[in-house]
């Protein structure tokens, strides 16, 4: 199999995924490379945890990520339009602790593009739980496609971002890790039965749902850097703002959210009562969404507050142990 590297620099797959999220607006695909440093950041395991109760939590976690992939590779095994599947990110780099999402490379051989879309989307569906999968075809590999899907656990939601391209026309990142990898003796023959998924909506086709998961998505993510940086500028909860205003003014409550529902404490418990009150902001608008006949799934926010509250716990571990 050849392939091109796609760009030497070496990168956080954090900041991959938000540049090529941010808004979901369409970007000259060069722009999207990236350009930045990793992030400085502080790993999260169970193992470093003093309060026994977050340590359980996140091997919780971790044991359900384990379970999610295990279930995932199986899958694919079964489908020869697979070809092969690599880790990047934090995993390709060999640096992903207890909060890390799993970032995929995929090369299909054979699907047009929305044979391509759909199959992973059923993939996904069959790893389990799978809560909303959205893809981002503006954001995507070239000749290829992108989608974020989202899967409920015991202690939050777990993250796959998926990246696939033909497989002949593979542009890799610097640093991946080999998940799949056909040897020519191992390809199924049939392609496998796969469910058909209902996709969440981007901000281009509904500022209402796309808004509304975009804001989701990012009090998530802002929580998980908060978890690694306590010291964290909060930078990502501003991410949604646009979004988030937009969407509570086209659902006529725009008294809901104010500037100061913007602003950063300087305590990191502080910061994360911040991102949960942003949190009840975007439930009362799906709520608001729901009974105008707008799809939001109400799963969304049950697994948003379950990993904040494992957050709050990783933030008073580190706080008791100064």
């Amino acid at each position: 199999m050849i392939v091109k590297p796609l760009c030497s620099t070496e990168h956080s797959g954090f900041f991959w995924f938000m540049a090529r999220l941010w808004y979901a607006k369409p970007q000259p695909y060069s722009l999207l490379l990236p350009k930045e440093e990793p992030m400085p950041r502080t790993a999260v395991v169970a193992e470093r945890m003093t309060d026994a109760t977050t340590a359980d939590a996140l091997r919780e976690h971790r044991e359900g990520r384990a379970a999610l992939l295990a279930s995932l590779t199986a899958s694919l095994q079964t489908d020869p339009r697979i070809s092969a599947v690599w880790f990047h990110g934090s995993f390709g780099r060999g640096e992903a602790d207890d909060l890390s999402d799993l970032d995929l490379w995929v090369a299909v051989s054979g699907p047009s593009a929305a044979e391509a879309d759909a199959m992973l989307c059923g993939h996904a569906a069959l790893a389990g739980n799978l809560i909303g999968a959205k893809l981002s075809p503006n954001i995507a590999p070239p000749g290829g496609g992108f989608l974020a899907s989202r899967h409920e656990g015991s202690c939050g939601y777990l993250g796959i971002d998926w990246s696939w391209q033909p497989q002949s026309a593979l542009t890799l990142p610097a640093e991946v890790t080999v998940l799949l990898e056909r040897d020519g003796q191992d390809v199924p023959m049939a392609v496998p039965p796969l469910p058909e998924v209902g996709l969440d909506r981007d901000i281009a086709e509904s500022p209402v749902e796309g808004g509304l998961w975009f804001a989701w998505l990012m009090i998530g993510v802002a929580a998980k850097h908060l978890a690694r940086d306590p010291q964290s500028d909060m930078a990502l909860m501003l991410y949604p703002r646009p979004a988030l205003e937009d969407v509570v003014a086209l659902l006529g409550q725009q008294d809901a959210i104010l500037p100061i529902d913007w602003s950063v404490p300087e305590k990191p418990l502080d910061k994360l009562e911040r991102l949960r009150s942003l949190a009840f902001i975007v439930g009362r608008a799906a709520d608001a969404a729901r009974a105008q006949g707008r799809s939001f799934s109400p799963r969304y926010l049950p697994c948003l507050f379950r990993y904040l509250d494992m957050v709050e716990g990783i933030l008073k571990d580190a706080v008791s142990a100064r």
